[in-house]
């Protein structure tokens, strides 16, 4: 946890960065370490201290000079000059959070990069289990998550499952929900929503809109990187074939509200 000291020790010397001008918020396991590197790349932007600050859901609580810290530029006078973001992957089904950037930084551009939510939903139960965490079998697991999900949408969003770190994975996998929630809040030219697969079709030209999208020159000398792509065996078809049918109706909400299905 010795990263997240960093941004008191800028702030207590004064090192006070600007708000973010971008914010991938979602979803995980989609892409969104390349899309941090890709913009990272391009020589007008800043990275900020490091991936996944969640500012606005775990560390709300630490305070608006904790977070601007982290986008600091050592050099530069006028720190509102300074071209930076983030990106943290829950914000993205928190219901708080929209609300909360829009409070701080209502013109910062917004990224969300969407996956086949059954290929998501596989690649976080083996990623959670590299990072050490003690899961059970993986249909038990899924089972838990639907199951959890289930509750919550009946409920009428009244638990607090919406709300925890590290989120529900089918719960998130649930794509038109939450963006919807998002332009409630946000007009829809604040969004870049694209597939994460645009990495692997072109990532010179994916590179090229995204610099677009937050106003940044052209720039062309972009290395292509894929980071983070873990490796693993299919699960059970009949597992995978239950997260599609559990998905699909959202995945039709989906294309009717951006036009395409991940």
């Amino acid at each position: 946890m010795r990263r997240y000291g960093l941004p008191y020790v800028r702030s207590a010397l004064g090192r006070i960065g600007p708000w973010p001008r971008f914010l991938i918020v979602g979803a995980g396991k989609c892409g969104t370490n390349s899309m941090l590197d890709l913009i990272a790349q391009h020589p007008d932007v800043t990275p900020p201290l490091y991936k996944e600050p969640q500012y606005f859901n775990t560390r709300y609580n630490r305070g608006d000079e904790w977070y601007r810290a982290m986008f600091y530029r050592p050099g530069t006078e006028n720190q509102e000059d300074v071209f930076s973001g983030e990106a943290t992957v829950s914000y993205f089904p928190h219901p708080a959070v929209p609300g909360r950037i829009r409070e701080k930084c209502p013109g910062a551009k917004l990224i969300v990069l969407l996956r086949d939510p059954t290929a998501r939903t596989i690649s976080a139960y083996h990623f959670r289990r590299r990072l050490g965490n003690r899961l059970p079998p993986f249909e038990q697991w899924v089972a838990n998550e639907i199951r959890e999900t289930e509750e919550h949408i009946e409920s009428g969003e009244s638990t607090a499952i919406s709300e925890k770190y590290p989120p529900n994975i089918v719960l998130s996998g649930l794509y038109a929900r939450h963006l919807k929630r998002w332009f409630r809040h946000f007009p829809r030219p604040q969004f870049l929503v694209m597939p994460s697969r645009d990495f692997d079709s072109d990532y010179f030209e994916t590179a090229a809109r995204v610099y677009e999208f937050l106003g940044l020159a052209p720039y062309d000398r972009v290395v292509p990187r894929r980071l983070n792509v873990g490796e693993y065996a299919p699960p059970d078809a009949g597992i995978a074939r239950r997260l599609d049918e559990f998905f699909a109706s959202s995945l039709d909400e989906l294309e009717a509200l951006v036009g395409f299905r991940p």
